[in-house]
């Protein structure tokens, strides 16, 4: 049997920093935030960069209200064909759910 060795980048955690918590942040704020984690931590579902961006505006829960919310935004995003190396890395990483 052939065993091929993979060498894999290690994990990077995405420095989490304080962030407006979504009713008082824009939608370029929470956008750019969801790209940075995405970004740094590789590709993951929607929902767990969403609820590391409520983590760190000091909430607790993912709530319904908050994920649709954050789904507009990424559609939304999506939609306009908004696009940058970091988005195209990012968003469609997370417009996944």
């Amino acid at each position: 049997a052939v065993t091929a060795q993979v060498d894999l980048a290690p994990y990077q955690e995405w420095a989490e920093r304080p962030v407006k918590p979504i009713e008082q942040a824009s939608a370029s704020e929470v956008l750019n935030t969801l790209v940075e984690i995405v970004t740094a931590e590789g590709p993951m579902n929607a929902e767990w960069a969403y609820r590391r961006y409520v983590k760190a505006s000091g909430k607790e829960r993912l709530g319904s209200n908050v994920k649709t919310t954050l789904n507009r935004i990424m559609y939304d995003a999506v939609r306009r064909g908004h696009r940058t190396p970091d988005i195209d890395r990012g968003v469609d990483r997370l417009y996944a759910v």
